[in-house]
């Protein structure tokens, strides 16, 4: 998982790399700033999750991907508050202990479960593996809401690598006697505490600071600021 969050960060400066000077991708606090995604990523703090979801027998609430697969609501349709997040594949295994049916969690061979919003519709779906692709020898990498609001912040819209947050969601089969626990792990980006980032408000702060203000925002029941996941916080 960490040698995929470096390639990807890597990928990241390969792909908008220019000529002549360039604006940092995000300003530090005291002045200066991270020259690329590679030293956004080193200088940040990398969140390591480890989940298990079960489904509750008898919960009424359900969930329906855009293949028409049906299951429990186990984590609504999100994103995460980050950089990226890096994920390996679920596993997924029923009330034995022994590993479910590939379709037993109404998602695509990738995530056991995992549904990504697409961009243009917004409709969840499955997300399945290129034909030939070990599912044991990838990783998943979603860009977060970090990436999309403030990369290019600096005052340079040309470094700006245009990334859209990844919205997506976990389902699982529908309760009951054998239902199925889903166990996953993966680990979340976050740019530098010393990041300058601005708020829904237009509050010039260090990212630091934000994450606080969310977190005590979640704690006195008024929401997130962004409307987004905090895992973590």
């Amino acid at each position: 998982v960490g040698a995929a969050a470096g390639a990807a960060l890597g990928a990241l400066d390969a792909a908008t790399t220019g000529s002549g000077p360039r604006a940092p991708l995000m300003r530090a606090e005291g002045g200066g700033g991270y020259e690329s995604f590679a030293q956004l990523g080193a200088a940040g703090t990398h969140l390591e999750h480890f989940h298990v979801y079960s489904a509750a027998p008898g919960a009424a609430e359900h969930a329906r991907g855009g293949d028409g697969s049906e299951g429990q609501a186990a984590l609504h349709a999100h994103a995460d508050a980050g950089l990226m997040i890096v994920m390996v594949p679920a596993m997924q295994v029923d009330a034995t202990g022994q590993p479910a049916a590939p379709d037993a969690a109404g998602g695509g061979a990738f995530g056991a479960g995992l549904l990504l919003a697409d961009e243009r519709s917004g409709e969840l779906l499955p997300v399945a593996l290129p034909a030939g692709i070990d599912g044991d020898e990838c990783a998943l990498v979603l860009a977060g809401m970090a990436a999309e609001r403030w990369i290019g912040d600096a005052g340079d819209a040309s470094r700006g690598a245009a990334l859209t947050a990844a919205r997506h969601a976990v389902v699982m089969p529908r309760g009951g006697p054998d239902a199925a626990r889903r166990a996953w792990y993966g680990r979340m980006v976050l740019p530098p505490d010393g990041a300058l980032v601005t708020d829904d408000g237009g509050v010039r702060r260090t990212y630091a600071e934000h994450r606080e203000a969310a977190a005590t925002a979640l704690r006195l029941g008024s929401g997130s600021p962004t409307g987004l996941s905090l895992c973590g916080d």
